[in-house]
């Protein structure tokens, strides 16, 4: 006779550890996704954000209680010595506060290419700029920045003076801009200017008298921040000229502002520079 073994046995066994594991892990997953976002949301937060809020004065460098009437007011009357011939920097900011800690910082807004050239002609006729830079990647910490190191970046482009300037979004007129004229070497506000433009009617009122037309005031907008703007140039090119009269020639002897072996492309300096020669070769050796 011969006995065989009772298979049944094992097999129920086997099958009911494996069910019994199966419900284990399907009871372990809430408790493990329950800790992997309690552990994700202690370990990586969300930036940070940030607004726009209305420009002040005192975010450009100058007591919130400085002089705002309408125009350009001269800070500084004493006439100046060897502050001309000097090249201006321009920089467009805006006002950003952080909505945690409250705190204000500065953002570049960048010009656009026909504004930068509104710039440039503006200067043409005045001999004592001899050159008009624009901010766009000062290497500033992005994080945000304070004017003190927007004119610390103007004078590393040797620039002696530098105009800040935003836009006044908390305002009455259609639109207004404000802003500051610095001397980057002596760190002292030499004038400030604020511009309101308030717009025709023929501007501001549709023929339709439709006064949800988007398009309309959208063109509306354009044209009033256009103006101020322009304006605004204007302004800044009448006060330099009226500093620059009153500006005195240095007296004494200076030493000379030459320096040799600077290649006309100062960025590129060190690109270039040859490990083989003591000195450094703009473009590379022959």
């Amino acid at each position: 006779m011969v006995i065989r073994p009772h298979d049944d046995a094992p097999k129920t066994a086997r099958r009911g550890s494996a069910r019994a594991w199966l419900g284990l892990q399907v009871a372990m997953w809430p408790a493990v996704l329950l800790a992997g976002c309690q552990h994700h949301d202690n370990k990586y937060r969300v930036a940070e954000e940030e607004e726009v809020v209305p420009i002040r004065a005192a975010d450009l460098g100058v007591p919130n209680k400085a002089p705002t009437r309408i125009g350009a007011t001269l800070l500084s009357t004493e006439p100046s010595v060897g502050r001309f011939p000097a090249g201006i920097c321009v920089v467009r900011v805006k006002a950003l506060q952080c909505d945690a800690n409250k705190q204000r910082d500065l953002r570049i807004s960048p010009l656009p290419a026909q504004h930068a050239v509104y710039w440039n002609l503006l200067f043409d006729d005045l001999p004592s700029i001899r050159e008009v830079v624009f901010l766009a990647n000062p290497g500033l910490d992005p994080r945000g920045y304070r004017w003190p190191e927007l004119l610390h970046a103007a004078s590393q482009h040797e620039c002696s003076l530098c105009v800040l300037y935003a836009e006044q979004e908390a305002t009455d007129a259609d639109a207004e801009y404000y802003g500051v004229l610095w001397d980057t070497q002596a760190m002292q506000a030499l004038a400030t200017f604020r511009i309101p433009v308030v717009l025709p009617e023929e501007f501001t009122t549709s023929e339709e008298d439709d006064e949800d037309d988007e398009d309309e005031q959208r063109i509306a907008l354009w044209e009033a921040r256009f103006r101020a703007e322009q304006d605004l140039r204007r302004t800044v090119r009448d006060t330099l000229w009226d500093l620059a009269k009153r500006d005195g020639a240095v007296l004494t002897t200076q030493p000379s502002p030459w320096r040799s072996g600077v290649p006309i492309f100062p960025h590129d300096y060190e690109r270039y520079r040859d490990p083989r020669y003591k000195s450094a070769h703009p473009f590379g050796p022959n």
